[in-house]
């Protein structure tokens, strides 16, 4: 992709080189598998359909996922020259000396961005890439790695297994999940994403439904058992969704309830009972017809907001963030500054990140590595009778509103 096309992703505002920015939530090595194969075909056909293994998939040949061994597309692993052409659009040409140090290469191999591009281009500060399969654990690893040293050391990850996988999870594939977690060390920042998807998935099946809310719950318990914040799915499942952290969850814990685009009884809910429980804003409120989205994102404080792509699945890549930005601002009646200023020091706080200033937009070197800032985990000293209390009043609250 050409320089030109930065443009497309930039705000509407003549300093953009001033702002910093985060993405709290995508899958890096999706968006490098998409850019080596060129479609997304693969991340669908890389598994088999479980109704058609049951032999019952409606969608007959129109289905995404493979109907058989020979419909089956492999997955290629990742190389660290994958990282090297996305790290271009990411890391500013003042930043080639900080990537170089880091690789210890005498001269960094990317070739800088120009200076009429990195001047307008705001900056990134961290992107969380979620791993939620095991067959994407070898590349998170190896981004954790090599991005790290491209990125400037703003690469992070989480683990845990996503709900379309919740057949998948037993004790083996949750002891490949923490050997990973813990070769990754304080790079790995989160336990998810993990959570529920009833849009996807037969929720008329109580079989089916019972199954992937006990994954959930499980990996919910985990995720406070290990001290690392939660990452949510919670997709046409809020009352589930509810259920599942109320009996699994301390209320003070850190959740991120990410791309929520559901209902606002759910936002009034969580955001009453819950402190340090935060929401994903997408690029579905830039979206003709985004849904939920765009009244979420307006009812919800912005301190209560991070931004993030989901990439690819939303969006293409990190540097869409400012747009998002940009969109979130207007509906909020502030400005973009604001916006990323916020939801950057959100993701950096929740995701306990601290972040070293980077060089400036004249070049001038600064230390642009990430330091941990304290201890990577969450100590949470639970009152269990006020839980209990909360719990029954958050009940008696979702009843009220389901029977009105």
């Amino acid at each position: 992709m050409d320089d030109a096309d930065d443009s497309a992703f930039l705000p509407n505002c003549e300093d953009s080189a001033d702002l910093r920015y985060c993405d709290a939530h995508c899958h890096l090595d999706s968006i490098l598998l998409n850019q080596k194969h060129g479609y997304m075909e693969w991340m669908v056909k890389k598994r088999i359909c479980f109704n058609w293994a049951e032999g019952n998939c409606w969608y007959g040949s129109c289905c995404g996922f493979a109907h058989g061994w020979d419909d089956l597309i492999p997955r290629v692993p990742l190389q660290p020259a994958d990282v090297e052409a996305f790290a271009r659009r990411h890391v500013p040409a003042q930043d080639a000396a900080c990537s170089a140090s880091l690789r210890g290469d005498e001269h960094t191999r990317l070739p800088p961005l120009a200076p009429s591009a990195w001047r307008r281009h705001p900056r990134l500060r961290a992107v969380i890439t979620n791993c939620c399969d095991v067959e994407s654990i070898p590349d998170t690893k190896m981004l954790v790695t090599e991005g790290n040293k491209l990125f400037c050391g703003t690469v992070f990850c989480t683990f845990g297994c996503h709900p379309a996988s919740y057949r998948d999870y037993n004790d083996a594939y949750e002891d490949r999940l923490l050997e990973a977690l813990k070769a990754c060390g304080t790079r790995a920042v989160a336990w998810g994403e993990c959570g529920l998807d009833f849009a996807k998935h037969d929720a008329s099946d109580s079989s089916r439904k019972a199954h992937m809310m006990q994954v959930f719950s499980r990996q919910a318990r985990l995720a406070v058992s290990l001290g690392l914040p939660l990452v949510v799915h919670s997709r046409e499942a809020d009352q589930e969704t509810l259920e599942v952290l109320n009996e699994s969850v301390p209320f003070s814990y850190p959740v991120h309830i990410h791309a929520f685009q559901g209902s606002p009884m759910f936002l009034s809910e969580v955001l009453r009972v819950r402190p340090n429980t935060i929401f994903g804003v997408s690029p579905h409120i830039c979206l003709t017809w985004p849904g939920g989205a765009v009244e979420i994102a307006r009812r919800c404080p912005l301190e209560r907001l991070v931004l993030e792509t989901d990439a690819p699945f939303l969006a293409g890549e990190p540097r869409e963030v400012p747009k998002i930005a940009e969109t979130l601002a207007k509906l909020k009646g502030v400005s973009v500054h604001q916006v990323l200023d916020v939801t950057s020091e959100t993701c950096e706080r929740f995701y306990r990140l601290h972040l070293a200033e980077p060089a400036d937009t004249r070049g001038n070197a600064k230390t642009c590595s990430v330091q941990w800032r304290g201890s990577k985990r969450w100590h949470c000293v639970v009152d269990w009778e006020r839980e209990a209390r909360i719990c029954a009043l958050s009940r008696e609250a979702c009843k009220s509103n389901t029977r009105n």
